[in-house]
């Protein structure tokens, strides 16, 4: 093995060890934030300390990987400061190898988190902070979690069609006083009404009980309906393209949702006529977000080549470095999303503009110091 390559296995096992000691301080520190933000709770619920633990331990995973880019910038920041201080530039140019050997560790991590983020680490993170939130409720604040029935429960679905339920009960999806209206191309199709009835989850089955019909023919004319045909029956079984929880509103918000769920929910709402604009700017700002990593690693790279080397003494004013670049980069990126949110930025220009605004500039700044 060459000396080159051991140099390279060393510096990769240096970044490593640094990334551990950074997610860890600040996975730490977001915990502890969490915990004096829930003090008033658990103050007023008393759960003990093995319970306020294991609720901590629960969304554990979900801040690690928040606060992975900050400690990714932070590990970068000292493995190249302590590469640059130790003159170990120098000795690599003495023997002709570029300074690129020293950062080629670095980028390489960074590709590697990239991958982990698109391959679901950004998609799935959000669950955590979501079982951490049922624990609170159920097992902390002892909150019944069992869905209650809902009353006079109104729901536009998609192929043009309304749902009007007096009494739904989520348990059993049993429901009562139902009416369903379906339209196509503008044109009346049906209308159905059902004393009770429910949903069969098996068959995918709507039976209804005690149901009245209307179909209509033609679009009608001027003031003149059009013709109708109206039927009673004892009982009558529909096979739509909905089922009853779909149509449920959801207390769920759009940061919290895997990106299957988002992209299911942005086909519901193309197919009912609803606004994208939010869950299309939540959805494109996480899926944008992994490349940071990428992003973060040219930063670093242009900071220690651009600021003074007297500036670098001691992890203090690294960690200040840290916190300043990343919550720079978190305010961008927000900002832009915003924006997207509103109308005034285009989807993709806010997911991917703020990681190309910051690699660009990076880039310049490298190669003016350079």
């Amino acid at each position: 093995m060459s000396d080159a390559c051991i140099y390279d296995r060393h510096l990769m096992s240096r970044l490593l060890r640094q990334l551990a000691v950074w997610s860890s301080f600040f996975t730490v520190l977001f915990l502890l934030s969490v915990f004096m933000d829930r003090m008033p709770t658990f103050l007023k619920s008393d759960p003990g300390l093995v319970m306020m633990l294991r609720y901590l331990a629960i969304q554990a995973p979900f801040w690690f990987w928040k606060a992975l880019p900050l400690a990714f910038l932070g590990a970068s920041l000292s493995v190249l400061e302590e590469a640059t201080a130790g003159m170990e530039i120098i000795a690599l140019e003495s023997v002709g190898v570029s300074v690129w050997r020293i950062e080629a560790s670095v980028f390489l991590l960074a590709g590697a988190l990239w991958i982990a983020g698109m391959s679901g680490a950004e998609s799935y993170a959000p669950s955590f902070n979501t079982s951490a939130s049922t624990f609170l409720r159920s097992r902390i604040q002892k909150k019944d979690m069992h869905p209650k029935p809902l009353e006079n429960f109104v729901a536009k679905a998609s192929h043009g069609r309304y749902f009007v339920f007096g009494k739904y009960d989520p348990a059993d999806q049993t429901f009562e006083r139902f009416w369903m209206d379906e339209w196509r191309e503008g044109s009346h199709v049906r209308e159905v009404f059902a004393a009770r009835g429910r949903y069969e989850s098996v068959s995918g089955l709507w039976l209804l009980e005690q149901v009245s019909q209307r179909l209509y023919k033609g679009t009608g004319s001027g003031f003149r309906p059009a013709e109708s045909l109206y039927s009673v029956k004892p009982s009558l079984a529909l096979e739509l393209s909905e089922d009853p929880s779909t149509l449920l509103p959801t207390s769920e918000g759009y940061e919290e949702m895997d990106f299957p769920r988002l992209r299911e929910l942005m086909k519901v709402y193309r197919d009912r006529d609803v606004a994208l604009r939010n869950i299309s700017a939540e959805y494109g700002a996480r899926f944008a977000w992994p490349v940071s990593f990428m992003v973060l690693a040219l930063i670093a790279s242009a900071v220690l080549s651009a600021l003074p080397r007297r500036l670098f003494q001691g992890k203090l004013v690294l960690f200040g470095v840290t916190v300043a670049v990343g919550l720079a980069y978190w305010f961008l990126a927000s900002l832009a999303k915003t924006l997207a949110a509103h109308g005034i930025l285009p989807v993709d220009i806010a997911s991917w503009g703020p990681h190309a605004l910051l690699a660009t500039g990076a880039l310049l700044v490298k190669r003016n110091a350079g």
